[in-house]
């Protein structure tokens, strides 16, 4: 009877997790893995809003301890700085739409880790809480992303596997913050919990490799290293890995095989059809029945045992290395070839085909781009280009490539977008975070245990975006960053019983209960940057209605509501341009194309439509060719230019 009610109490308990739970997998379905506005909105106003309750409530004398140690506000609080600095830096950024979106989710950051105190607080068991909310978002993530695929078809620049999250390589972040905690649950004492941590581990393994995510690998080996090297049960957690890898690994390596993940056909995806499936559950089944037993049979080794079979997975792993390097000196001309040859595909900066990642050593153009951004940082050195726009400054530093790139680091991204400005609260912020994890040194028993498998997933996290950066994948936000918050209220949870706090501090002639309703105001009110672009999208798509109509003046109106809710978005000021044409006001329609081009300079898609309507509506030879020359000049890989001007120029069907 006690075990049914402790069941019970640690069910009612975990009710802040299935919250988080379903607020992270609503943003990976709904809102397009976080990437679209309506996904940064929903992440946004759903983690700011709970905060604000919090306050209410704190306010109202509710029992809730809303306090946390102070390496925790350190975090959010330079969290929140750097976002300030992105909002501020849409003043001089090269392109202020991408910088308006890039705050907006670090505004997501900042209140995702503000949540890590109400989920800390309020759960029962919130680091095993934890660990079971980053292995079930593999059921949307993964396992959803291999349904579609099977019978779906879908456009895309690469058959590599994506998913709701839209980006390959974000399947291998989310991998690499996963995999030490299921590892954990693993080698759990209990057979259910086994069972869901193998099972676990071979979807991660079947969405690093179908998605072939060389960074998302590296790092997931390293977080399992790490909490191999720091676990009491690595001989468990061994064998529970090596059990997943034996059933998962051959069903990985056909679904590579298939024509699906091989090919695009202009440009969608193939289908890969039904055997995917029915494959991969059943290598998750046999993983979450054999990784128990292997795990069983490593409790009931004896010290001698253990000792040789970890001698003989050493024994395995330099075998297989001397394999390798034998293959590639055979193949480059001996070892001096072989050296060369890695060192080449390092530094050469050459592009990867779509299906030969796993195989290639390559950085991947990342060299390049890495170097642009540095360059880029050091012509702006304290406040940067602008939040979020690198794509325009890869754009004007090459302009004969035909790829374009992120900058694929979250230093760089920060450090040429934003420069000192915001790279120096970005610096406090990652070590706040390092000081939330270090406190896991203070815990003990499971929660010890199911910290450290948090903290190495989150080491390997932070580590991918180093060479890989989702930053646009705002549902890998709402799992990462409340994670050092949870550690560190753990931790100071289990040192007394009433650690050192935050509290509103007292102001004379003020009541801390005022205090808190005014922070509740403001972060409901900051919800607001987020939610106008979402406005904003909806106005402009019945514009578009009401244009398909033939109703005009209508159209006109929702586009003015759309430029009104965000005077930043080019694109609605281009269709208010057309609109404005087709009402014969091409006076009004060329100060909004005007009002685009201010808005992005370097935008060749801006001048070109530019072009467009000086050469089909307002009959202008020469400011036409003067455009499109200017448009050609700032296009770079922008492949819109190989047609006839008549086929290429924009803007013809508002002037027809």
């Amino acid at each position: 009877m006690r075990a049914v009610t402790a069941s019970l109490r640690d069910a009612a308990g975990a009710w802040p997790a299935a919250v988080w739970l379903a607020l992270a997998a609503v943003v990976a379905v709904e809102g397009g893995g976080g990437a679209t506005s309506g996904g940064i909105a929903i992440g946004a106003a759903a983690c700011l809003g709970a905060c604000a309750l919090a306050a209410v409530a704190a306010a109202s004398g509710l029992p809730i301890r809303v306090g946390a140690p102070r390496r925790v506000a350190v975090y959010i609080g330079a969290l929140a700085l750097v976002g300030l600095v992105s909002y501020a830096s849409i003043g001089w950024s090269l392109t202020p739409g991408t910088s308006y979106g890039d705050a907006n989710r670090w505004l997501v950051a900042a209140a995702a880790a503000g949540c890590g105190i109400l989920l800390a607080r309020l759960g029962r068991r919130p680091l095993e809480s934890a660990v079971w909310v980053l292995c079930a978002m593999s059921l949307p993530f993964i396992a959803y992303a291999i349904q579609q695929r099977a019978h779906g078809v879908f456009f895309q620049t690469s058959p590599r596997l994506q998913g709701v999250l839209g980006y390959p390589n974000a399947i291998g972040a989310y991998a690499a913050l996963a995999a030490p905690g299921a590892l954990w649950l693993a080698s759990a004492p209990q057979r259910l919990r086994r069972a869901a941590g193998c099972g676990t581990l071979s979807l991660l393994i079947l969405g690093l490799g179908l998605a072939s995510s060389r960074g998302g690998l590296l790092a997931a080996i390293l977080g399992c290293a790490v909490w191999l090297a720091v676990s009491e049960r690595r001989t468990e957690s061994g064998a529970a890995l090596l059990a997943v890898l034996a059933v998962t690994a051959p069903v990985t390596r056909w679904g590579l095989a298939l024509h699906s993940f091989k090919a695009l056909e202009a440009p969608f995806t193939v289908p890969a059809g039904t055997r995917l499936l029915w494959y991969s559950a059943a290598a998750v089944i046999a993983a979450a029945l054999l990784g128990p037993l292997a795990v069983e049979a490593a409790q009931r080794a004896g010290p001698r045992v253990r000792r040789g079979c970890g001698l003989a997975v050493l024994a395995i792993l330099v075998l297989g290395f001397l394999i390798g390097a034998a293959k590639l000196s055979s193949k480059y001309g001996g070892p001096i070839g072989a050296i060369s040859h890695i060192w080449d595909q390092f530094s050469g900066g050459g592009a990867v085909g779509t299906t030969d990642h796993l195989s290639s050593l390559s950085t991947n153009l990342r060299g390049r781009w890495w170097g642009e951004a540095w360059d880029a940082f050091l012509r702006h050195p304290f406040k940067g280009n602008g939040a979020d726009t690198f794509e325009t400054i890869d754009r004007l530093a090459r302009p004969d490539f035909q790829q374009a790139g992120q900058e694929h680091s979250i230093g760089l991204h920060v450090l040429s977008g934003l420069g000192l400005l915001g790279g120096l609260p970005a610096v406090v912020a990652l070590a706040a975070a390092g000081a939330c994890a270090a406190a896991v040194t203070r815990l003990r028993g499971s929660e010890r245990a199911a910290a450290l498998a948090l903290v190495a997933g989150t080491a390997a996290f932070a580590l991918h975006n180093e060479i890989d950066w989702e930053w646009r994948q705002t549902a890998l936000t709402l799992l990462a960053y409340p994670i050092p918050v949870l550690v560190a209220c753990a931790a100071g949870g289990a040192v007394t019983a009433q650690p050192r706090m935050l509290r509103f501090p007292r102001i004379p002639r003020i009541p801390r209960r005022t205090l808190a309703v005014l922070a509740a105001v403001v972060l409901a009110l900051a919800a607001i940057p987020a939610v106008l672009p979402v406005l904003s999208d909806n106005a402009l798509a019945r514009a578009n209605r009401l244009d398909d109509q033939g109703r005009l003046d209508e159209a006109r109106v929702e586009a003015d509501l759309a430029a009104a809710l965000n005077p930043e978005a080019v694109d609605v000021q281009l269709e208010r341009a057309s609109l404005l044409q087709s009402l014969n006001r091409p006076d009004d329609a060329r100060r909004a194309v005007e009002r685009a081009i201010s808005l992005a300079p370097d935008d060749s898609q801006v001048w070109l439509q530019l072009a467009g309507y000086e050469k089909w509506c307002w009959g202008d030879t020469t400011a036409w060719e003067a455009d499109l020359a200017h448009a050609r000049a700032l296009s770079g890989h922008d492949n819109v230019f190989t047609g006839s001007d008549a086929d290429v120029i924009a803007g013809s069907d508002a002037c027809a």
